[in-house]
């Protein structure tokens, strides 16, 4: 349980490496438990490691079949594949799981971000926000909302605050 943490706890705070490697080694003894295996997931996701990502989020989704965590990821991997219309079904599905899952509305307001509807993207961005603070991930989102509606001064305080949690 506490190396699990662990490396969620590297993912969070931007060590991609550490947490791949704390998720590798989980995934070696423990390849049974789905908590594991969507850690595995997202720390290839992150390293931009795609294909070895959705393999991972296969075998998570076999685990955790109603996990919102599954469901957001798999909208992560479909904006990240330029697949818009899945991404946006991914994480509305997320959504219908669990309605207060941070991922999952991080997950939409990215997507919403890609496709240029702004006020979706912070609706969805600062519920993110208030529901997990210092998620660098969705303090750079933010950012980049602030950068594509030209609100210079608020994207600067929030790098601000991104750099100061880690990000």
């Amino acid at each position: 349980e506490a190396r699990i943490a662990l490396g969620w706890l590297e993912l969070r705070r931007g060590a991609t490496a550490q947490g791949l490697q704390a998720f590798q080694v989980l995934d070696a003894q423990y390849a049974e438990d789905g908590r594991v295996v969507l850690g595995l997931a997202h720390a290839f996701a992150q390293d931009g490691r795609l294909a070895q990502a959705s393999a991972a989020l296969t075998r998570a989704a076999a685990l955790l079949p109603r996990a919102a965590d599954v469901l957001a990821l798999r909208a992560t991997l479909a904006r990240l594949e330029n697949d818009g219309a899945a991404a946006i079904e991914a994480a509305q599905s997320a959504l219908l799981v669990d309605p207060a899952s941070p991922e999952a509305h991080a997950e939409m307001g990215r997507v919403r971000l890609a496709r240029g509807e702004y006020s979706a993207a912070r609706t969805e961005i600062e519920t993110a926000l208030r529901r997990r603070p210092a998620d660098w991930r969705v303090m750079l989102s933010a950012v980049r909302l602030s950068v594509a509606e030209r609100v210079f001064d608020e994207a600067t305080d929030r790098l601000v605050q991104a750099e100061r949690a880690g990000a």
